[in-house]
């Protein structure tokens, strides 16, 4: 189907993993 970069997709996760679990989220960001 549509074919977006994951960078768009990371973002809404990152956001997310940061809303909810802001320890995991910063621990994958590093």
């Amino acid at each position: 189907m549509k074919q977006r970069p994951r960078i768009y997709y990371t973002e809404s996760q990152k956001k997310l993993m940061s809303d909810t679990q802001p320890r995991f989220g910063r621990f994958r960001l590093q």
